[in-house]
Formats: structure tokens, sequence, C-alpha cells
């Protein structure tokens, strides 16, 4: 009886942690800067969407190293739908506290940080989107821009 209950309580708690270790990242896309980062330089990103029923979480990815002189950082995002019309917004990402400690993590000289932007996107249609990011800072070119990406992870309940 007790071998029974326990074999019950082992394969429920497998089940458990291989649901847990599902990933759900549809897409994790990172590119490296030209340095200095020109303001007429986007950064373009492809991928697929076929669930338009599920929520999805949006993130900028940045790495930066201490040669960036600001706390935050404002990009322009522009997504290119699969028929072919486009949407634009800005947004920002905060890289430092208000102390200058930069945010992230990373040993040494460069830090990585994900920026959730929106959550619960839901996809309009299936299909190829397109989506650039284009740095919007008051500086024609940025020095401390290592990488940027995108990511997105699909929700599951």
């Amino acid at each position: 009886m007790v071998s029974k209950y326990l074999s019950s309580i082992l394969l429920i708690s497998l089940v458990f942690i291989l649901a847990s270790c599902q990933n759900n990242t549809v897409v994790n896309q990172n590119k490296s800067m030209n340095k200095p980062w020109k303001s007429s330089q986007p950064v373009s990103f492809e991928f697929n969407i076929q669930d338009t029923i599920s929520p999805y979480s949006f993130y900028i990815n940045v790495r930066n190293n201490m040669d960036y002189d600001f706390s935050n950082i404002y990009f322009f995002v522009t997504t290119t739908f699969p028929d072919g019309t486009t949407g634009r917004d800005t947004v920002e990402c905060i890289l430092a506290n208000v102390r200058g400690k930069w945010l992230g993590s990373g040993m040494g000289n460069i830090k990585e940080s994900s920026h959730l932007i929106r959550e619960d996107l839901v996809f309009p249609a299936s299909g190829k989107y397109q989506m650039q990011l284009e740095q919007a800072m008051r500086e024609e070119k940025l020095d401390g821009i290592e990488d940027v990406g995108i990511k997105i992870v699909k929700k599951i309940d």
C-alpha cells in the first residue's frame, strides 16, 4: 500500500517537473550592434506566429557596457503584420536605477536585461511578422550598446 502511494506521488511529481520545464519561448533573437549605434541603423527581426488565440508576453533585450552614458534607452518599435500593414510605438527601457546602479544581470563590464513591454498580447493574424527596433535617443550615435533583441513568450495558464 505504501509503495503504491509513493509511486503515485513520484509519478505526479515527475509530471509537474516536466510541465514546469516546458519552454514557451517562441522568439528569442539578439543582434550585435555596430559601434557606435546610429539612429539611422534600425535592427530587424522576422518570426512566424501560428497561434492567434493564446496570449504572449513581449520583451526587448538589451546588453550594454559601462560606456553607455544614460540610465535608459528609448526605442521606436515598428511591427509589420502578415498583411503588410504596420504599427509603430515608442518604448522606454530603464537600464539603471536613480543612483546610477546598473540593472540586469552579468558580472564585469557588461549588463544584460530583458524588459517586459507588453503582456497578454494576442496576435491578430497568423503568418510572418517583422519587428524593427530603432534607437530613439536624442543622440545620433550611442556608445555602449552591445546587443539588442526581442523575446516573445507564449503564456500558459
